[in-house]
């Protein structure tokens, strides 16, 4: 077939020794060729699907903690929650923030908080910060 063919081809040393035997290396050639001009394309786009799935893994779990916290406090209360993802899927860290002179809510609220967080997350409780008396200014 080659002598059908492969007239007037050339049939050269380079042609024997290295594009003959190492045929494949064409192949990887082009794979690395296309993975060198559409990774600059496709990689982000998966990256950002990446952090939007976790995001919104984040905020399913902020409204079931949220939604667990107004439970136990009977209500909405000024106890707010927050949920940051983490670089990967079973990572994160749960925030909850409390008004100044409500850190008595805590007691009801954490061990509730405990059982539905899952495991690798970090849970952080902030209160917020007492503003120095006379700081506010009247606005009249």
């Amino acid at each position: 077939m080659l002598e059908k063919y492969g007239k007037g081809t050339p049939n050269d040393w380079i042609e024997r020794h290295v594009f003959s035997p190492l045929n494949w290396v064409g192949i990887l050639l082009m794979f690395l060729i296309d993975l060198y001009l559409f990774g600059f394309f496709v990689g982000p786009l998966v990256w950002r699907t990446w952090r939007d799935h976790l995001e919104e893994r984040a905020l399913s779990l902020q409204a079931d903690l949220q939604a667990a916290v107004n439970h136990a406090l009977g209500g909405e209360s000024l106890v707010a929650v927050r949920v940051k993802p983490g670089a990967q899927s079973d990572m994160g860290t749960v925030e909850v923030f409390v008004p100044s002179g409500w850190e008595s809510e805590l007691e009801d609220v954490w061990p509730v908080m405990l059982s539905h967080i899952p495991a690798g997350y970090v849970l952080v409780f902030r209160p917020s910060p007492v503003a120095a008396p006379g700081a506010l200014k009247r606005a009249a």
